[in-house]
């Protein structure tokens, strides 16, 4: 480009950072589609609670209080305490019965035994079976996995107002037992035949279950009420002990405001509110204690015990019983992502997109493998927490992923994990599965690398795969905010900032320096282990910065070292001689033919390095780590043309010239691994450059070195004292000559006379 301002002309080429990026930031986003899973199940457990199991505990006490009641009754009536607690159990069953038969009689006009004609005498006689402890089902009651089912804990009483809700008995139907068995089963109140088992269960499902119900527990659309019927979100709130700091509930608007945020704006700030894969918890429990009370407008009592009731279960404190939903055991966070990550949703069915199992929305979640004829897959949970979180190769690291991309990009085994092919053989060994499984994780994984990853940069404000600014900006400084935020200091100016060429700042930074200066060694001819003008080394080092040595170890050895030995620093010997090609290779200088430049002999040499063979991807990339040998993420070559002149006599170099070419391999997949040719690289970018000696200083070194070199002309530039001197004793020889044979003539005359 002749005019300066060419160099201001925007240009369009590939983003350099974008793609390692990708591969670095693979285990990032993995990690972010675990937290984010955890984040959702903490955001449906909170839900839930407000739905439902906040009702639990308050349905518990008025089980307790309406036991208390009716021992107190019966001790009112003449029995002692103990006979009377005995007893109470059975009989608040019995009042339980008593109060839905009066229900049924009120809405069918006739009572339960008529209208299904068990006769005059039929009830659910809970007190009259010897066979039936009711103390069991309101104190001792378990589940198979030991869970505490007792009609006065929270978890019992739950569990019965929800099967009761979820499995009702027909109630046109005496003796539909299918359901009113399992309950009556779990709780020990099964009578001699289905019609007593189908009345006890009614009357259980009507105390337990209509408290539960008149509390709020089970109104999934209890925050959509215009009438005021249904039980607030300050009421749900309170009955988890989230209040103010005087007690009081809070103000219901308030409330409101806190699960789900304000309608009029497009903030995410409440704590139930989700947008895209943006959820208001997860931003509640990263803002300051101070502006989430001012923008909530509560105090910091309510908003440390909401804090509390959010990361109880984030942090796996809080746990979802099994049993609620027909399993076993307990479900935290940290186990969902673990088990819906390798196998089905655990609570919901299907299987998640961002699984082994590539849940496919459109088919209700039906796992991708099932899609296309196969099997989904069934990882258990330990599996898949080794899969994501094993230290050396778990995919939410960096360093896991990464070796795993390792080998899906170049088809080859990391050496650190002892090389070889990459198969899915490899994969099963190196996490414990089988390798159809292996297939699915790969297939994960390159989903995520390929069409997730891309898009959560560019959300970053990356630019993405190409980039246009000016080639000033190419060549002396650009900004990348993604570089910046995963910087050792993003706060550093010059963190975010890159280059290509040489320059004292940034361009376009206003002054950020790019850095120290090099430290060039060169020798000066008085070491015998080196030739005079050689570089030695550069910031104290005779390496190459990226292929040196630290590299090299940080590759696995696939990236090896290349020294500046018998690199030129300004001079030609015409052996041996190397030359450093802008830092990005080191090559071999042959010398063939002579010339002039203005008026000097020179040698003339040349160099050249071959792009097919010189891939820059760890130059460019400049991790430290393994990522800087993946050529498949950044595969740019770099070629170069060099034409040197030295002057013959000194070596010096006196005129160059160099054609620098950046190169892009147009293949894909594992082939980018292998070695290119010239028909598989596209040239994206050149640098010409030249530079040779003045005029003036042409003659000024005509002067000094070669006229300095005459054998009998050396002295005839006078550049030095000694010049002078010579002149005086030619001078002085010329006069000795002369006085020579005058003296000879003087000599003759007198022999002749």
């Amino acid at each position: 480009m002749d005019d300066p301002e060419d160099c201001n002309t925007p240009i369009t080429q590939l983003n350099i950072p974008f793609q390692p990026q990708v591969v670095g930031a693979t285990g990032l986003v993995v990690e972010g589609i675990m937290d984010t899973t955890k984040v959702a199940f903490t955001t449906g457990m909170l839900a839930k609670d407000l739905e439902s199991m906040f009702a639990g505990a308050p349905t518990a006490a008025a089980m307790t209080q309406n036991l208390a009641d009716t021992s107190a009754g019966m001790q009112a009536m003449g029995l002692d305490a103990a006979t009377a607690d005995a007893a109470a159990a059975a009989a608040l069953a019995d009042h339980f019965w008593s109060l839905y038969d009066g229900s049924f009689t009120a809405s069918q006009t006739v009572n339960y035994s008529t209208a299904f004609n068990l006769g005059e005498d039929f009830a659910a006689n809970f007190a009259g079976d010897t066979n039936i402890d009711m103390n069991y089902a309101f104190y001792s009651a378990m589940g198979p996995g030991g869970e505490d089912l007792s009609l006065t804990g929270a978890l019992g009483a739950t569990m019965l107002a929800g099967h009761c809700s979820s499995f009702p008995t027909d109630p046109t139907n005496p003796v539909d037992v299918a359901n009113a068995s399992i309950r009556a089963t779990i709780w020990n109140y099964a009578g001699a035949d289905a019609a007593t088992t189908v009345a006890r269960d009614w009357a259980m499902c009507a105390g337990v279950g209509t408290t539960f119900q008149t509390l709020g527990g089970g109104d999934s659309d209890w925050m959509l009420d215009q009438t005021g019927t249904a039980v607030d979100a300050s009421t749900r709130l309170a009955h988890m002990g989230i209040v103010t700091a005087d007690g009081s509930p809070l103000d219901n608007m308030v409330a409101m405001g806190v699960l789900f945020g304000n309608p009029a704006d497009d903030e995410v700030t409440g704590m139930l509110e989700v947008v895209g894969t943006e959820y208001g918890v997860a931003n509640f429990l990263t803002m300051d204690a101070e502006a989430a009370t001012a923008l909530y407008g509560i105090d910091a009592a309510t908003h440390g015990a909401l804090a509390m009731w959010a990361l109880g279960w984030m942090t796996d404190q809080t746990s979802l019983p099994m049993i609620l939903l027909g399993g076993s055991g307990d479900m935290t966070a940290s186990l969902f992502v673990a088990t819906s990550f390798g196998a089905e949703d655990p609570l919901n069915g299907g299987y998640l997109e961002a699984s082994i199992n590539l849940g496919v929305e459109s088919m209700d979640g039906m796992s991708y493998w099932e899609m296309i004829g196969g099997e989904a897959i069934a990882l258990t949970p330990e599996q898949s927490t080794h899969i994501l979180y094993n230290e050396s190769l778990g995919l939410t690291t960096r360093t896991g992923a990464t070796l795993f991309l390792f080998g899906e990009l170049t088809g080859n085994t990391a050496p650190m994990l002892g090389g070889g092919p990459w198969t899915n053989q490899t994969i099963a060994a190196l996490y414990g599965i089988e390798p159809t499984e292996a297939d699915a994780l790969s297939a994960l994984v390159n989903t995520v690398y390929q069409t997730m990853v891309p898009g959560q940069l560019m959300a970053m404000q990356s630019p993405g795969q190409y980039m246009t600014m000016p080639l000033n900006s190419w060549l002396y400084g650009w900004f990348d905010p993604v570089s910046m935020m995963v910087a050792d200091d993003p706060t550093a100016p010059s963190a975010g900032w890159a280059k290509l060429e040489t320059n004292e700042t940034y361009y376009g930074s206003g002054g950020v320096s790019t850095g120290p200066a090099t430290v060039y060694v060169k020798c000066t001819g008085h070491n015998a282990d080196c030739e005079k003008g050689e570089a030695v080394s550069e910031d104290g080092s005779n390496e190459l910065s990226w292929r040196s040595t630290e590299v090299m170890n940080s590759t696995g050895g696939l990236i090896t070292v290349v020294t500046l030995n018998g690199t030129t620093g300004g001079f030609l010997t015409g052996s041996g001689d190397m030359v450093n090609a802008g830092g990005y290779a080191v090559t071999s200088v042959d010398c063939s033919g002579t010339g002039e430049v203005e008026g000097i002999p020179v040698d003339k040499c040349s160099a050249t390095v071959d792009p097919t063979k010189t891939p820059i991807t760890a130059k460019l990339i400049n991790s430290g780590s393994l990522l800087d040998a993946i050529t498949p993420a950044l595969p740019v070559y770099f070629g170069a043309d060099i034409s040197l002149k030295s002057e013959e006599i000194s070596g010096l170099i006196i005129s160059g010239s160099s054609t620098s070419t950046f190169y892009l391999d147009t293949r894909t997949g594992t082939d980018l691994a292998t070695e290119p040719t010239m028909d598989d690289l596209q040239e994206v970018f050149q640098i010409v450059q030249s530079s040779a000696i003045e005029g003036e200083d042409a003659e000024e070194m005509e002067s000094s070195i070669v006229q300095n070199q005459e054998f009998m002309g050396w002295w005839m530039n006078f550049d030095n004292g000694f010049d002078y001197v010579a002149l005086l004793l030619y001078i002085g020889g010329v006069a000795l000559v002369i006085m020579h044979f005058v003296m000879a003539g003087q000599k003759e005359d007198e022999v002749f006379e």
